[in-house]
């Protein structure tokens, strides 16, 4: 890719590609910022120094459906300016820690459809002050993750999205003060949710699904007011098994 200074957008989905190589971009001579699409590969690794050159041109990065199981440290220290990264489907089993610190930009973060367990490294999202949606459905994510101090490190989040996971527990208890922008949290097909907390300052949110709910209750400092408007508690057995404490 020589000299495509004008160049805003480049497609290369449903090809073989199984690597980034090293300055891959670095004859591009960009002026303007553009978005890459790597959809439907064969990516397993990418090199050191892969974006180099485009590191404040590329905007939006999408990765879904490649092969991408362990996510290094070094993938994306270099994009600086992005601010969509999509690592959608690509059976991602662990995140090194610090892997997305200098992403500052970052506004969305989709990570849905992989293999993570337990997100136990909490400085894995260091880094992003600016990050307003983060997508984590259609992993295996447990009860042993903390979910609070990782929260802490997100203080523009507005929308949260764990369902189909196995999340426990989604109470904040010291970490509050967490995410305060926090509005959106679906927590939707958690089949062993069996208590979560409202907090004030949620607008919406889903639970539908979470037939094991048996505690859903109001944080003690917005018994008076809350902000909530949607509340989806489909197919949960309200019924027979669930004390709503509002």
């Amino acid at each position: 890719f020589c000299n495509l200074t004008s160049l805003t957008s480049l497609d290369l989905t449903g090809n073989s590609l199984k690597a980034l190589p090293a300055f891959l971009f670095q004859y591009i001579n960009l002026q303007t910022t553009f978005t890459l699409r790597l959809v439907l590969n064969d990516i397993e690794e990418v090199e050191p120094f892969a974006f180099s050159a485009a590191d404040l041109s590329l905007t939006s990065l999408n990765l879904a459906n490649n092969r991408l199981n362990f996510i290094k440290s070094y993938y994306f220290s270099r994009l600086i300016g992005i601010s969509v990264l999509s690592l959608k489907s690509n059976g991602i089993l662990s995140i090194q820690s610090r892997s997305f610190v200098v992403l500052a930009w970052l506004i969305e973060l989709d990570l849905s459809d992989n293999c993570l367990f337990h997100i136990q490294d909490t400085h894995i999202f260091s880094g992003l002050y600016s990050l307003r949606t983060l997508l984590l459905s259609d992993n295996v994510i447990g009860g042993g993750s903390l979910i609070g101090p990782l929260l802490l490190l997100l203080p523009s989040l507005i929308s949260l999205n764990m369902s189909n996971n196995r999340i426990e527990r989604f109470v904040l208890d010291d970490y509050r003060v967490a995410a305060p922008q926090l509005e959106l949290v679906d927590l939707s097909a958690n089949p062993l949710l069996k208590e979560f907390r409202l907090e004030e300052r949620f607008v919406y949110v889903n639970l539908n699904g979470n037939r094991m709910l048996k505690k859903f209750t109001i944080a003690s400092s917005s018994r008076q007011y809350t902000k909530l408007r949607y509340l989806y508690l489909g197919n949960t057995q309200i019924f027979s098994t669930l004390k709503l404490n509002l």
